[in-house]
Formats: structure tokens, C-alpha cells, sequence
């Protein structure tokens, strides 16, 4: 399969008004943290859309934090024993126990001052995040944390459970914020216009460019093994195909007509989508 570049072209999204939309219409999104994104190349809500995940977290079950290993990301359930704050506001200490004794501390090198606020020490919290394993001990920055109310019994509902998508760190847009955005996006083009026609793609075995991208937000969560990276999943390899048959067809038609006007069988052709049949 082909491989795209980061983002997928504007091509798939220019018939669709709301994605060719400036990104301080989405909310919580000002003019600062818009002019922060643009530097990264996302100025409109299609270009935030397009941008794949980084990785998928495995959040389907709880592990003790005595099977953590280094380097995995899990999700895991412990009290916080206490916070300790940077007397400058550098950085901020969380150490968390779990039902077996077990130990790690968490670190926030970012917006200390709110999670010194909202952190309760004896409080039990689920929190997720990759681990490193130093000396026999365990330490996380930067977590995904959040009260666990039920203890050890999930709530299928929770959209922080599940195969999660991990998105790279971007000015103005917290993790959280970022996933927040997305399900709002894929949740507002649900039932937008087909961007292709409709016997086009499922001749070729295509969906829809905006169902591609919604399975790359929303891995199955009932994937078995190990999950693939978000750019090799197939969900993503389609699009690239799908985008390599959109530039094919715009350069069938940049082609000049033969004089005396006969095209000479040069004509766009929807079925150039067949090109990427071998893909």
C-alpha cells in the first residue's frame, strides 16, 4: 500500500463546508490556540480531522501495577497517597498505591497548578499512560487520570475506556480535548453528503473517505493481538489507495484535448478508481 503524508489531501473535504471551516469555529478553540495549530499545518476542522493518531492505548481491562512493563501503557487503579508541588510551579508529584501494595509515581510537568487543585489525596483513580521502569520503580508522566467511583468495575460507556486513540502532543489541545474534538467532528459529518459517488467506491471495494478516517479514530474495540499503528492500519492504507485515485483523476483531466476537439479516449474517467484495484 502506498504511504501519505500526515495529513490527507483537502481534495477529499472541499465539497463539504463545515470540515473547510477555520478551527476557532470548533469550541474552545480562540484565535491564539488557532494561530498555535496553524504552525503545524492545521488551519481548518478537516485538517484536525485528517491528522491521524500517533498510537492506540489498550484501556479494556485494569492491571496490577506489579505486571507494568517498561515502555507499555496500560490502564490502572490506585489511590493517591499524597501531591507534592514544585515550590517554583516547575512540576508536580502524585505517589499512588494499589490494592496490593504496589507503587508508582506519577509526574505533571503541565498545568501543575490544576491537578494540585483537583488531585485528593486517598482518593481512588483509574489512570492510563505509558510506563517507565527505573531502579524497580515505576513512573508515569503525564497520565490520563480521572476519579474511579466504581472501583474496579468499568463503565462501558466511559469514552476514556476501550481502545483509545493516542494523539501527539499539539499546542493549544489537550489530550483529552483533542479526542473531544474528533468524536464531536466525526459525530457532526455522520450523515454528510457522499464526498465520491456511491457505485464508484463500492465497485472498487472503497467506503466513503470520511468512513475511512472514522475507523482510524475508532479502532473495533474488540481487536484481537497486538494493535497496529494507526498508518498501517487498513482503514488508513485505503485512504492512501482512494488518495492516489483522486490524483489520478485530476490529472486525466488536466490532460490538453487533441486538436480538432476528439479526446481521444483521454476523458476523466470515474473508473480510474480501478487503478488502485492492485494497491
Amino acid at each position: 500500500m502506498p504511504q501519505t503524508r500526515n495529513h490527507a489531501p483537502m481534495d477529499f473535504f472541499s465539497a463539504n463546508p463545515y470540515l473547510s471551516l477555520p478551527l476557532n469555529n470548533l469550541p474552545g478553540i480562540g484565535k491564539t490556540k488557532a494561530e498555535a495549530l496553524s504552525e503545524k499545518g492545521l488551519t481548518t476542522i478537516g485538517h484536525l480531522l485528517s491528522r491521524p493518531p500517533s498510537f492506540y492505548q489498550d484501556r479494556r481491562a485494569i492491571i496490577s501495577l506489579a505486571e507494568a512493563q517498561d515502555g507499555q501503557a496500560n490502564l490502572f487503579l490506585a489511590r493517591l497517597k499524597r501531591t507534592s508541588l514544585d515550590p517554583k510551579g516547575r512540576y508536580l508529584r502524585g505517589d499512588m498505591v494499589d490494592d496490593l501494595g504496589h507503587e508508582a509515581t506519577i509526574w505533571w510537568f503541565g498545568g501543575v497548578q490544576y491537578w494540585s487543585e483537583t488531585l485528593k489525596a486517598g482518593e481512588l483513580y483509574l489512570f492510563a499512560g505509558k510506563v517507565t521502569v527505573k531502579d524497580g520503580r515505576l513512573s508515569l508522566s503525564h497520565p490520563d487520570i480521572w476519579p474511579a467511583p466504581n472501583g474496579p468495575a468499568l463503565d462501558e460507556r466511559d469514552s476514556r475506556l476501550g481502545i483509545i486513540p493516542i494523539y501527539g502532543l499539539l499546542k493549544g489541545l489537550t489530550p483529552q480535548s483533542h479526542r473531544n474534538h474528533i468524536e464531536s467532528i466525526l459525530n457532526r459529518v455522520a450523515d454528510s453528503e457522499p464526498l465520491f459517488p456511491e457505485d464508484i467506491i463500492k465497485s472498487h471495494g472503497f467506503s466513503q473517505p470520511l468512513v475511512h478516517l472514522a475507523t482510524v479514530h475508532r479502532p473495533p474495540a474488540k481487536a484481537k493481538g497486538k494493535l497496529p499503528k494507526p498508518k498501517e492500519s487498513r482503514a488508513w492504507q485505503k485512504l492512501a489507495a482512494l488518495e492516489l485515485a483522486l490524483w489520478r483523476l485530476i490529472l486525466l483531466s488536466a490532460k490538453p484535448k487533441p486538436a480538432g476537439g476528439d479526446q481521444g479516449g483521454q476523458s476523466p474517467d470515474p473508473s480510474a478508481l480501478a487503478a488502485t484495484d492492485k494497491l
